[in-house]
């Protein structure tokens, strides 16, 4: 679901598709499958839902962010009772701004953006970057010009943490960044302490420290707009990323970086040491004092080049769309990646959800039999592994979310809004709750007011909030126990 700041871009890339669809008509062109929206055939009323009271207990509890004129709040909420909640945070920021927070996978650390005293705009890379440290109290600034747009990524392990960052005094000629961070916990009272760091030998030169902020993926924005971590992949040490690219090579590339975890990268660093070590053993430092060797005797063969210590490398995986692309997300299994493009179809501009298989490398529209004509926004995968799809029609009822099976079936409709759509963000682990933000409006361009709901799957709706005046004032984090 684009924000309201993509708007302006995305009308522009209307009328230029527009334009493109006359030409290609004029000259007998057709378009791949991600340029060419699906027709649907419309449905007359929508279908019946008929929820079992009351609503199922979960396990899991809805981690968001409420946001306030001088201090947001990070609750954590029961989906069947949205009165039973807990505030866990409350950070405090510049008026009339908010902050962009992640909670590591622990529930321990709370990564946030916040914009301080003399930051422009939120359009440049202005943000402070901190941890909140949930259990000791404490607020440590870990960085700053960092990108307000891009929320903070974790590792599962929750020991590494990637941020962006457009460095330059003129965004066309800036670079773009993706920056690893290691995140360190202070012990908690009981614990011991760490380890220390080893000291370098008496009378030698200590190494400079490093920065702790480290550049993994770097381009120019004349050529990448952005670098965007979806997920790790099957290994469980490998990121995924989208490469987003304008200008004349527009378009989206799925990739991945390698190492990508803490336990990764100390395992590259340990056989790197040994692999070094291994070399100078076996070709040791001659001593100054030995006998020299006789003339006739053949010459010492020469030490072999040490290896460079590691570095994450980088691969493409597969070339998603030749388009702007949006919400990534990767499947439960880990095979198929979800995205959304935009397209003309009756003349008019649609969003349409495609389905990336990164075992045969296909990209085809998502399943759409027996849905409305319209938009389709925001997919997120059921732990089951069915595509979850937001449905805007374009006329009609009101815009539910719908479960589509990628190997065919019917699909499974949800609970819809009384007025507006549904643009789904995160199914609860056990499968039972879909997070929502909820819209009053009847487009994309015209999305009216948010508010927060969970829908389960047995067809109960639970407002979280109402009426929030724009989309930016809620936020979820995720679900957790």
């Amino acid at each position: 679901m684009p924000r309201p700041c993509d708007l302006k871009r995305r009308v522009f890339l209307f009328l230029a598709l527009l334009l493109f669809s006359a030409t290609m008509a004029a000259c007998g062109g057709n378009g791949g499958p991600a340029s060419s929206p699906t027709e649907t055939e419309p449905l007359r009323t929508p279908p019946s839902i008929t929820p079992s009271p009351p609503p199922p207990e979960s396990a899991y509890r809805l981690v968001w962010r409420e946001a306030g004129a001088k201090e947001d709040v990070i609750w954590k909420t029961m989906p069947s009772n949205a009165g039973q909640r807990e505030a866990i945070a409350r950070v405090p920021h510049r008026e009339g701004t908010n902050i962009v927070a992640s909670l590591s996978p622990d529930q321990r650390l709370l990564a946030y953006l916040t914009l301080p005293e003399g930051a422009a705009d939120t359009d440049i890379s202005q943000a402070e970057a901190h941890i909140l440290d949930l259990a000791l109290k404490t607020d440590t600034v870990i960085g700053g010009n960092m990108d307000f747009k891009f929320r903070p990524f974790w590792s599962p392990d929750g020991q590494l943490l990637f941020m962006r960052r457009y460095a330059g005094s003129e965004i066309l000629a800036a670079d773009v960044i993706l920056i690893e961070t290691r995140v360190a916990r202070a012990p908690l009272p009981g614990e011991p302490p760490p380890t220390p760091a080893a000291t370098a030998a008496p009378g030698a030169t200590p190494p400079p420290p490093e920065d702790p902020l480290k550049p993994v993926l770097k381009a120019k924005y004349s050529q990448v707009l952005a670098f965007i971590p979806v997920a790790y992949g099957p290994d469980d040490r490998s990121l995924y990323f989208v490469q987003s690219s304008g200008g004349t090579q527009e378009g989206a590339i799925l990739g991945q970086l390698t190492p990508a975890t803490a336990a990764a990268i100390d395992q590259a660093q340990a056989d790197w040491q040994a692999q070094v070590k291994a070399i100078l053993d076996a070709y040791p430092t001659p001593d100054p004092n030995a006998t020299p060797p006789p003339p006739d005797a053949p010459p010492t063969p020469a030490p072999p080049t040490l290896p460079p210590s590691p570095a994450p490398s980088t691969k493409m995986v597969l070339q998603l769309t030749d388009q702007m692309g949006e919400d990534y997300e990767l499947s439960p299994d880990k095979t198929k990646l979800s995205f959304v493009v935009s397209g003309i179809l009756e003349g008019g501009f649609v969003n349409e959800a495609m389905v990336a298989d990164l075992t045969t490398s296909a990209v085809t529209p998502a399943p759409s039999a027996g849905l409305w004509t319209g938009d389709r926004v925001s997919p997120v995968w059921h732990p089951d592994g069915r595509l979850t799809l937001g449905l805007l029609p374009h006329a009609g009822p009101a815009g539910s979310a719908v479960l589509m099976p990628l190997g065919g079936g019917p699909p499974q409709f949800l609970h819809s809004p009384a007025k507006g759509f549904d643009a789904p963000r995160a199914w609860s682990p056990d499968g039972l709750y879909l997070a929502v933000t909820e819209y009053t409006g009847d487009s994309i361009a015209n999305p009216g007011e948010a508010s927060l709901a969970v829908v389960a799957i047995g067809g109960q709706r639970v407002e979280i909030t109402k009426g929030e005046a724009n989309s930016s004032e809620i936020a979820i984090l995720g679900w957790f126990k």
